[in-house]
């Protein structure tokens, strides 16, 4: 199954509101506009501005001009990633799904990161990433306990936890150190990544801090190899 055209949008202007192409504060074009831009009719353009707005990127209200909110950007997130060149050629043919959001305990890789050992429930979020509709990464994000009043019932689909930290809490990752392992996967994980029950995968563990370099989120990302492949840059 291949990309909705909405999201193809979404991701686009996604593309360029994290780029700063559309600038914080600057006047998005009208939606007719923009069903010229794309060649579409006026429902995916909706949907797309809708979902924007929905993580709080734009401003759109009745009668107004759609503007990018005036927020202070951090380096668009998909350049903070061993998957960046996976991300900057693929970009357009991405969607990301939420599967499950509930409160659960800290995992044990992440107790010490947290400095909690104490059985805290934190809120647990299982997302998948897919290339024209194959999956390629599940991601576990697990948030600090700090952060366990947010609630992401009805928000929906969205592309970065980061960016949505960002705009809805002002809360910016500045720090992320990753660790890289082979795992066998099990059960709903191999269903939501659509493999074999054991099969080995790269695992990437992922540890973020916000800007006051206190701890934020743990992530797990399982990644298909057999797909995308890890990938770093060492210059001098």
């Amino acid at each position: 199954m291949g990309v909705p055209l909405y999201y193809k949008i979404y991701n686009d202007l996604l593309r360029k509101i994290s780029s700063e192409e559309y600038f914080p504060g600057s006047v998005l074009p009208t939606d007719s506009e923009f069903e010229k831009i794309y060649g579409v009719s006026r429902a995916p353009v909706r949907q797309a501005l809708e979902k924007l707005k929905n993580e709080g990127l734009i401003d759109r209200r009745p009668g107004c001009r759609t503007r990018v909110k005036a927020l202070k950007r951090s380096t668009p997130w998909l350049l903070k990633s061993g998957m960046q060149r996976h991300y900057q050629e693929n970009w357009s043919d991405l969607t990301c799904h939420t599967c499950l959001i509930e409160m659960t305990r800290i995992p044990e890789p992440a107790r010490e990161f947290f400095l909690d050992a104490s059985g805290t429930l934190i809120p647990h979020l299982i997302r998948v990433r897919c290339l024209n509709g194959i999956p390629v990464v599940l991601m576990h994000n697990y948030l600090s306990p700090k952060l366990a009043s947010i609630r992401f019932d009805g928000v929906g689909d969205f592309s970065s936890l980061k960016e949505y930290l960002f705009t809805q809490r002002g809360i910016s990752v500045t720090m992320t150190e990753e660790k890289l392992r082979s795992a066998p996967i099990v059960g709903s994980d191999a269903q939501y990544l659509k493999v074999e029950d054991f099969s080995p995968q790269l695992v990437v563990q992922r540890y973020s801090y916000d800007q006051y370099r206190l701890p934020l989120v743990y992530d797990e990302h399982y990644v298909r190899s057999d797909i995308w492949q890890y990938e770093v840059t060492f210059e001098q």
